[in-house]
Formats: C-alpha cells, sequence, structure tokens
C-alpha cells in the first residue's frame, strides 16, 4: 500500500498546532515560576548602630554562605551598610536622607561587583561606588548618576532592634 503524504494545507495546521502547544506549555512554565514561593531573607546582625558613623565610608559585609540576604545565582553574598547623615547634600552624598541603608554589591547593570571607591574622584567629588565593568557610578547611598545601569544600587530591608 503506497504511503500518501499530507497536503500542504495539513503540514501547515499541524506546524500551527505545534506552536500553539508550545506556546501553551511555555505560558504555563512562566505562571509556575511567578507563582513559586520565594525564599524569605535572613536576619543578619551587623553590630550596633553607634559603630557606624553618620556620613562614613560604607562598611563591607561577607556572608561567606552562611546566611545570605538573597539568593541570586553568580552573585556573591556581600553587601554595604551605610549610615546616611542627613546633612550631605553633595551629589555624591545622600541628598538629605538620613538612615541606615543595606546596598547589595552587585551593579544592576551586569552584575558586576561594585566596588565603594573612596579616592575616586567625579563631578569634583570624592567617594563613590564604582563598576570596574561599565563605569555605572553611584552615590553613597546608592542613587545611579552615571552609567548604564537602569537604576540604582538595590537595597536590603534594615530594621534597627534595641538589642
Amino acid at each position: 500500500m503506497p504511503v500518501t503524504q499530507p497536503s500542504p494545507r495539513t503540514r501547515s495546521r499541524l506546524a500551527f498546532l505545534g506552536l500553539l502547544g508550545a506556546s501553551a506549555i511555555g505560558g504555563v512554565i512562566a505562571v509556575a515560576q511567578f507563582l513559586k514561593p520565594r525564599e524569605k531573607s535572613r536576619v543578619i546582625r551587623v553590630g550596633h548602630l553607634r559603630d557606624f558613623a553618620a556620613g562614613a565610608d560604607p562598611v563591607v559585609f561577607r556572608t561567606d554562605g552562611a546566611a545570605s540576604l538573597l539568593q541570586i545565582p553568580g552573585h556573591n553574598q556581600m553587601f554595604y551598610v551605610v549610615r546616611l547623615s542627613g546633612h550631605d547634600a553633595r551629589i555624591n552624598g545622600d541628598g538629605g536622607q538620613s538612615g541606615v541603608v543595606a546596598l547589595a554589591s552587585y551593579c544592576t547593570h551586569l552584575g558586576c561587583t561594585i566596588p565603594w571607591r573612596p579616592e575616586f574622584t567625579y563631578d569634583r567629588q570624592e567617594g563613590w561606588f564604582r563598576c570596574p565593568c561599565h563605569g555605572v557610578t553611584c552615590t553613597r547611598a546608592g542613587a545611579r548618576v552615571f552609567g548604564p545601569a537602569p537604576r540604582g544600587m538595590d537595597s536590603h530591608p534594615v530594621e534597627i532592634r534595641s538589642d
């Protein structure tokens, strides 16, 4: 018995149904990823508030895998704690904000580790977060002032406790 080939119309229908099915499976996977519970961040004690001088350089902390603020594949578990003075209105300062911020150590552009550079001068002012990969420059409060990053540095929640 000879094998008959499907008509071009039948082949087109089968291709369309295959693409439709693949799209449906991709949509289900995307929704499942969106609805998947996120890992909660852990509390990391970094010291007493008196240990962080207002307006001083950021202090770097490493969790070394013992605990982590966020599980972000490919990123080290390092963050900065900065106590903003509220009086520093310079462009590289805190913009008049006071309080304590915890800033992620990775650049929001491509994920490079972004160090605090107290000696780096930009706009005639020293002391910036400066990404070595593409030059993203952020204030000590984490606000982006230069470079290709879509936003400033990511921050983590900070809670000041009496203990």
